[in-house]
């Protein structure tokens, strides 16, 4: 797994683990970044294992072998992750911020981040009301 794959999908686990629980809508979420990677079949058992407790260590891949723009997307995605339930509670808020900080991302650009995401799940959860 490259080190922008295994920095995605270390993030969105964290965030799947956040609040102590994993909900179906985020496994789903995880299942469809997955299915979009085409993870190969090892690259599936390595996520599995990671998947079977919460992480207990800190985030710890190395943001200096991911290129910028890929940082955002991993943000992006984490903050989809958090919200994919329509809500960002304070646990998630604080994994958000600590994953903010690690990948470099101005504080600026973290709001605007937060509600581009909130924006495409408003926008997906009235499709799904219509």
């Amino acid at each position: 797994m490259d080190a922008q794959t295994n920095a995605l999908i270390k993030s969105l686990i964290h965030m799947m683990w956040v609040d102590g629980v994993i909900e179906e809508h985020e496994r789903e979420f995880l299942g469809s970044v997955i299915s979009e990677l085409g993870c190969t079949k090892e690259e599936m058992e390595e996520i599995s294992k990671m998947m079977v407790v919460p992480p207990t260590e800190e985030l710890d891949f190395d943001v200096d072998s991911i290129e910028p723009s890929k940082r955002e997307e991993i943000l992006q995605a984490a903050a989809a992750m958090a919200m994919v339930d329509g809500v960002l509670v304070g646990s998630e808020k604080n994994l958000f911020e600590v994953l903010a900080s690690h990948l470099d991302i101005p504080i600026a650009r973290r709001q605007a981040l937060i509600e581009e995401v909130r924006q495409g799940v408003t926008s997906v959860r009235s499709l799904r009301e219509e």
